[in-house]
């Protein structure tokens, strides 16, 4: 604990050796209990080493090593659990057993004893399944494991090269259906084995003895730290005596699959001033068609008819609510259902206006809107490619999810628009446990050296082991508009450049080009084609620039090098160009020629931007045939272009001639030709 490590200390942790018992502990412990339990049993633990049994400095060793013990087991769950990391599960024969949990002080003096005796062969005798201790055995004992219930042994497997022996014996058996009782008493007591045998030991020689009672709450809940799967709802406002029945569950699932259908197949158009999508009856392309996954809520039967989707936003009903259910009379139906049947008095009152009030967490319509919420959180995250759920600080956690789908919500039916950084902070929480709002500041525009404010999309989140980015994130491959407006999950992955092990990274602006007309008149020169590729050498290279001193807002700065020039780009605006750009078609042969103004690539990175084009007779063009990269950076300066995909040159250049934006020869045919995106 005098250990002084810079940046993630649960990433030294989990790559020590001499320390990673610590990781593995903490996972064994995050698979039936919380961070919470793991800080207390560390503590105990950390605190009986230092105390070295004087007693009276106790308190005061603890206090003076728990905020370490809660740093610590933060950063180790982020590097582990919350990342996908799991320890080995329970064999069958003990995962069926009815499981009973301990304290953490008292699985801190277990833990001492089983390893005060390096070499031992030790006996572990308790009269109920102590689940954490034989988990823990399971994963860190170097030897044979041996577990027998009722004398019979039923497990035994060795688990290292040492030669000795842990016995674990079990006095009373259960099942894992078996209710415990709050009062059963249980008991352990662990002890060395010896070489001698002819004599019994003495009494008072018992080893170690612990007695405690076993919570049954504890046993409610399956791997509250782990990760848990999609739909797996946990609603943490839900207690023994504040619960929803079974028909308000399924009205709560029904309500949020009505929700979601109407997400889904809202009509949508990329917006031209934001990294957006505007709702729009006119479009003909429904929110889905970007989504990275159809949500599978909307696969299950929950209706006896099935609701239309309906358009979620009515242009003039931009004043926010005090509730988001005023806006959804989906919401609104699953509420009035658990109204009815809530005794904590708040339906003495309309329930409209019930809703203009603050609810106490011990009210039904609370726990019935977080379900509903949970839901939706689930299904928004699956269709952005989640495949799991973040547990990472359990009941907090989950709140925080459904406060992001409120928030969500509320945006679509006030403006109109679904942003980039709304969806993404969603779903990222989803992911990674954090918070939506962590790191809010990255969201807000900022105004460079030249006075122009700009908006920073974000570009990746970072949490521990688990990085979110964007699917459409990359600049030399081919964009794919389908199913782009979802995320990619690395785990296990380290951002090079990152020491903080929480960090959201926002784009950094592409520098201005050289707009001066009398200049970029001379540069192109009017040629007669049908296409061409450029042979330009380009480099890029990657830095971080830190937004914040605490290192958790950092900008990503993308540089582009060719022989002539060095520029930054923002990947954001590659996505963003690639949305706006108009792709013309024809039935023309592609082999047809036109006169147009060529840019060279070096030029290209030089002079484009969104804000000069040069008033000509001719087309401005670049022939980027078969270069996904150029075609890329290219877009991303022009902000404005037409691309070639299924149409001929002649025509591309009419239709440069009409818009007065740049033109962009693709070659391939492929890139970014998506005949049914209108």
């Amino acid at each position: 604990m005098k250990l002084i490590m810079p940046g993630a200390i649960g990433r030294h942790i989990v790559y020590d050796k001499p320390l990673r018992w610590l990781a593995t502990t903490e996972a064994t412990l995050l698979k039936y209990h919380d961070s919470k339990y793991a800080v207390e049993a560390f503590s105990a633990l950390f605190t009986q080493i230092s105390a070295k049994g004087n007693s009276s400095r106790t308190t005061i060793i603890r206090d003076r090593i728990q905020p370490v013990i809660f740093k610590v087991v933060d950063s180790i769950h982020l590097h582990t659990v919350n990342m996908g990391c799991e320890v080995r599960p329970l064999p069958p024969f003990l995962a069926a057993l009815k499981m009973h949990k301990i304290s953490p002080k008292a699985f801190a003096e277990a833990i001492m004893a089983l390893t005060k005796s390096p070499g031992d062969s030790l006996v572990l005798e308790m009269d109920r399944f102590l689940v954490e201790l034989v988990d823990w055995a399971l994963n860190h004992w170097d030897g044979q494991l041996l577990v027998a219930i009722d004398n019979r042994i039923g497990f035994s497997e060795r688990l290292g090269d040492e030669d000795r022996v842990l016995a674990v014996m079990i006095s009373k058996k259960g099942t894992k259906e078996a209710m415990g009782d709050e009062h059963d008493l249980i008991s352990f007591r662990i002890a060395c084995f010896i070489d001698q045998n002819t004599f019994p030991p003495q009494p008072s020689e018992p080893g170690f003895t612990h007695k405690g009672f076993s919570d049954p709450r504890l046993q409610q809940n399956d791997h509250p730290a782990y990760r848990s799967a999609l739909y797996d709802i946990k609603n943490p406002l839900e207690t023994l005596n504040c619960t929803l029945n079974s028909t308000e569950r399924k009205r709560a699932e029904t309500q949020a699959q009505i929700i979601v259908r109407s997400i889904v197949e809202l009509p949508v158009r990329p917006a031209a001033e934001e990294l957006a999508f505007q709702i729009d009856a006119k479009s003909l392309t429904p929110y889905r068609w970007w989504l990275k996954k159809f949500p599978t809520i909307l696969q299950k039967n929950l209706q006896k008819t099935k609701e239309e989707p309906r358009i979620l936003y009515e242009a003039g009903n931009d004043s926010a609510p005090r509730h988001v259910a005023f806006s959804y009379p989906e919401i609104m139906t699953g509420l009035e259902l658990a109204f009815e049947r809530c005794q904590c008095g708040c339906n003495k009152s309309p329930l409209k206006k019930t809703l203009g009030t603050k609810l106490d967490s011990g009210c039904l319509l609370s726990v019935m809107f977080l379900e509903m919420m949970l839901h939706v959180a689930h299904a928004m995250a699956e269709a952005a490619g989640a495949q799991d759920i973040s547990n990472l600080r359990g009941a907090r956690t989950a709140i925080e999810l459904g406060d992001a789908v409120d928030k969500f919500l509320s945006i679509i039916a006030t403006s109109g628009v679904i942003r980039w950084a709304t969806w993404f902070r969603l779903v990222a929480s989803a992911i990674t446990g954090l918070p939506h709002n962590f790191a809010e500041e990255a969201d807000e525009p900022i105004t460079g050296y030249n006075g122009i404010t700009n908006k920073r999309e974000l570009l990746l989140w970072v949490a521990g082991g688990i990085t979110v980015a964007p699917c459409w994130l990359g600049y030399d491959s081919e964009l794919a508009l389908q199913g782009s407006w979802g995320v990619r999950q690395a785990t296990g992955y380290v951002v090079e450049g990152i020491s903080a092990e929480k960090a959201v990274i926002q784009a950094s602006a592409s520098m201005e080009s050289a707009d001066t007309p009398q200049l970029v008149y001379d540069l192109p020169s009017v040629v007669t084609a049908s296409g061409g590729q450029d042979l330009t050498d380009v480099e890029i290279r990657l830095a971080f620039f830190p937004v914040t001193s605490t290192g958790e807002v950092l900008q990503l700065t993308a540089l582009l090098k060719t022989p002539s020039a060095l520029r930054t780009f923002d990947p954001s605006q590659i996505y963003q160009a690639a949305r706006l750009a108009e792709r013309p078609e024809c039935t023309h042969s592609r082999a047809e020629e036109a006169t147009f103004l060529k840019w060279p690539f070096d030029e290209v990175v030089l002079h484009w931007n969104n804000f000069f084009k040069e008033d000509s007779e001719f087309a401005q063009v670049a022939l980027l045939d078969d270069s996904p990269l150029k075609q890329n950076i290219a877009l991303g300066y022009a902000q404005n272009c037409i691309l070639q995909t299924s149409c001929c040159m002649p025509c591309l250049v009419q239709k440069a001639r009409e818009t007065d934006y740049y033109d962009i020869s693709v070659g391939s045919r492929k890139m970014l030709n998506h005949s049914n995106y209108r």
